[in-house]
């Protein structure tokens, strides 16, 4: 099955809004409008993040701060590419290597990884 947008995505793996949306830590409002016309500039490395949850769930665990600054090494990057790469600014990447990123941050995270 082809798995292009959110929405197919999130029928592929058998989900309503609200579950995806519990999810990835945000309200369905919030997916709604992605799947509807609000994308934002992560959502490919989201989509490819979510196929690979379908056969391994434990990407969507979620991460601390510091578990993402060692993701961030071992990708190689700088927080200005990995900011970069997931559409936010440097400030907001290094508040979440500070604290606790998004959920969804892990499945795009899992996506580079593949990709990088």
């Amino acid at each position: 099955m082809a798995v292009g947008g959110l929405r197919e995505c999130r029928k592929y793996l058998g989900l309503t809004q609200q579950e995806l949306g519990e999810l990835l830590g945000v309200s369905r409002n919030t997916l709604r409008s992605w799947e509807i016309d609000r994308e934002p500039g992560y959502l490919a490395l989201l989509v490819r993040g979510l196929r690979a949850y379908k056969v391994l769930p434990q990407i969507g665990t979620v991460l601390s701060g510091p578990c993402l600054v060692e993701a961030r090494g071992r990708l190689g990057m700088h927080q200005e590419h990995l900011a970069a790469r997931l559409g936010v600014s440097r400030p907001t990447l290094s508040r979440w290597e500070n604290d606790t990123p998004p959920r969804w941050v892990s499945f795009a995270i899992s996506a580079l990884a593949f990709t990088e």
